[in-house]
């Protein structure tokens, strides 16, 4: 089940486990800055590093899910760079409930 959860996330084109979060656009400024260096202008994407990161740890009846280095720098944001959340924090959303719970259904085969 965990691994489910995990592919869900490297599966989203935009590394996010929810989906119903949605991203502000590239700057221009990000954009030209891509370009120049050579790297794809998909939004958290220069190396890929991220991609294959995530981990999950069963804590109880928790699952906590972490992605690494730089990526708290994108689920907060910083001063010079906007907030682009990968996970969700605090209680998920109805649509991301709805679709962890049919990734289990899937799984147990229900």
């Amino acid at each position: 089940m965990i691994n489910l959860l995990l592919n869900a996330l490297n599966r989203d084109s935009e590394l996010r486990l929810t989906p119903t979060v949605k991203w502000a656009a590239l700057s221009p400024a990000t954009i030209a800055q891509k370009e120049r260096l050579g790297y794809p202008r998909k939004i958290l994407t220069r190396t890929g590093a991220m991609r294959g990161s995530p981990k999950a740890v069963v804590i109880g009846k928790s699952v906590k899910i972490t992605v690494a280095f730089p990526s708290e720098f994108h689920q907060r944001g910083t001063r010079k760079m906007t907030k682009r959340q990968i996970l969700p924090e605090g209680r998920l959303s109805k649509t991301d409930e709805r679709n962890i719970t049919d990734l289990a259904v899937d799984y147990l085969e229900i």
